[in-house]
């Protein structure tokens, strides 16, 4: 699993999500402004969720990829292994 797996908090508070211990793996992760602490296994859930879909989506067709990524944004940072993954599919639309 990524390191840096959310963009903003499940709440839609707008806050950042980060670690609780950067060094430790399998630390929760609590958001910068509300507080609300996430277990990493939902986090993982989620991620395993989205790498299915992409798993699933038909590489050639780009409007899916592009409809998946656009799904993803709000959630997955923009650094998150899965995204770079379909930004750097060729011909995928940024």
């Amino acid at each position: 699993m990524s390191i840096i797996l959310l963009r903003f908090c499940l709440q839609r508070c707008g806050g950042a999500v980060v670690s609780t211990s950067a060094l430790d793996f399998d630390a929760d992760f609590v958001c910068t402004r509300c507080g609300r602490r996430t277990p990493r296994p939902v986090l993982d859930k989620l991620e395993d969720q989205i790498g299915e879909s992409l798993e699933e989506t038909d590489k050639e067709d780009r409007a899916a990829l592009e409809l998946l990524l656009e799904l993803s944004e709000p959630l997955l940072h923009p650094t998150n292994y899965l995204v770079l993954q379909v930004i750097l599919l060729p011909d995928t639309k940024l």
